[in-house]
């Protein structure tokens, strides 16, 4: 078996079809040191127990010394998805050393990923790493498992917590909306400070998207009262304020009728008489 991580009675080691837990005695049985990567040629003897959901051993013997080269130690990659799906099946990741990428922490403990959420356990009291919720980070260790808590990670320290750093994002500039007037026919145009956006219009009213026209050139306006609306938006930044145009060339203000009159008696029957509200 190969010899992966040992933090007092916890010791972790592989072989080609699994891993485990060995679990010592607080008065250790087994006192060989090892590295990380030392081949254990004549394995390790104890005995099998299932302790709150998690299989372990524990030692009857002190193990052989390590024999040959040692192996280099590569985390396996996975998903928070395939832990829970593929733990128990044919023990793929238990009391494996895993990598899980790209993963959002809730809180200093619980993270998750694509909807599927985990927890680290600081079970080896070496990692002081301040985690905030919204963190984005790479977390590497063991897979364990237990009743009470779940599915979680005992990283080995502070280096198996790789959080990203925080990319501050700049604004597309609020796009500028001009009508001009041309002996009577409007054309309306819009501007971007910020090189390279690309503009998104609408004319109803509605809050525009990425989905809606992109504005390439001037555009002639009819003469009733319109609401013009246009986004920038721009790969690698944030979205611009939505810029607004009230377009009402006429100059009059449109009103509703029923906003104006009184109409008695109502409802009507053959006759009614109609006159402005005070």
């Amino acid at each position: 078996v190969t010899f992966l991580f040992r933090n007092g009675r916890y010791i972790f080691v592989e072989d080609n079809s699994a891993a485990m837990l060995i679990y010592d005695n607080s008065n250790p049985v087994i006192t060989t040191e090892y590295n990380e990567g030392d081949v254990i040629q004549g394995g390790i003897f104890g005995r099998y127990t299932l302790y709150n959901g998690m299989v372990e051993m524990v030692p009857t013997h002190n193990a052989a010394d390590a024999t040959g080269t040692p192996v280099t130690v590569t985390p396996t990659v996975a998903t928070v998805a395939n832990v829970i799906n593929d733990y128990a099946y044919a023990t793929i990741y238990e009391s494996k050393l895993v990598r899980i990428n790209d993963v959002f922490f809730i809180d200093a403990e619980t993270f998750v990923q694509n909807g599927d959420t985990m927890s680290i356990r600081d079970r080896f009291n070496t990692v002081d790493l301040e985690i905030n919720a919204g963190d984005q980070a790479d977390v590497i260790g063991f897979v364990c498992y237990s009743n009470d808590r779940g599915y979680h990670i005992y990283p080995r320290d502070n280096n198996d917590i790789n959080i990203h750093p925080v990319v501050v994002m700049d604004t597309v500039a609020t796009p500028v909306i001009v009508v001009n007037n041309n002996d009577g026919s409007y054309s309306m145009h819009i501007s971007c400070a910020t090189e390279g956006a690309t503009i998104h219009y609408t004319l109803d009213g509605s809050t525009p998207d990425e989905n809606d026209e992109v504005f390439t050139a001037d555009l002639q306006l009819p003469v009733n009262q319109l609401t013009l609306k246009a986004i920038a938006v721009k790969d690698g930044m944030v979205n611009s304020a939505i810029a607004v145009y009230n377009y009402n060339p006429s100059g009059i203000e449109q009103v509703e009728l029923r906003d104006l009159l009184n109409l008695y008696p109502n409802p009507a029957d053959n006759y009614v008489m109609i006159g402005a509200k005070d």
